[in-house]
């Protein structure tokens, strides 16, 4: 067990109240609050060595009919949503780009499935799985290309 550095850099747009967003590595919480504009959540996390993690990054608490509002053309105007710009593991940098890169998906309160991964505009989670030390990660995801 080895307890290393997450950080992630988000932006919250408020509708009746600022999105929530609940994060767990291993199905243990290890941070749950309000995403209020842009910020960063700094937090630390234990993960299993030479075995697979889940992080898991969940919206939850919208309500479609109230925090999304919807123009005569049915464009919407306003939203409340939550945009992941990065997230860093220990010192592993990832961006939008690397999510489509690594195959990452969102999957909405639904069970639907979206590439679109950073843009949580619908209850729902992003699940990463790891392996520790990060380089058996990066050279597994570099694999599968």
């Amino acid at each position: 067990m080895t307890n290393i550095k997450f950080e992630f850099g988000l932006f919250g747009e408020h509708l009746n109240g600022w999105p929530l967003i609940k994060i767990l590595l291993n199905n243990s919480e290890i941070w749950n609050g309000k995403i209020q504009n842009q910020q960063v959540i700094d937090v630390n996390g234990i993960v299993d060595e030479n075995s697979s993690n889940t992080l898991i990054v969940r919206h939850f608490g919208k309500d479609m009919e109230k925090d999304t509002v919807i123009d005569d053309n049915g464009n919407v105007k306003n939203d409340k949503h939550v945009i992941l710009y990065y997230l860093k593991i220990s010192k592993l940098k990832l961006t939008i780009d690397d999510f489509s890169y690594y195959n990452f998906a969102f999957v909405d309160d639904i069970n639907k499935e979206s590439n679109i991964t950073n843009y949580f505009g619908v209850n729902g989670e992003l699940a990463i799985k790891f392996e520790y030390p990060l380089w058996k990660f990066w050279y597994t995801c570099h694999q599968q290309v």
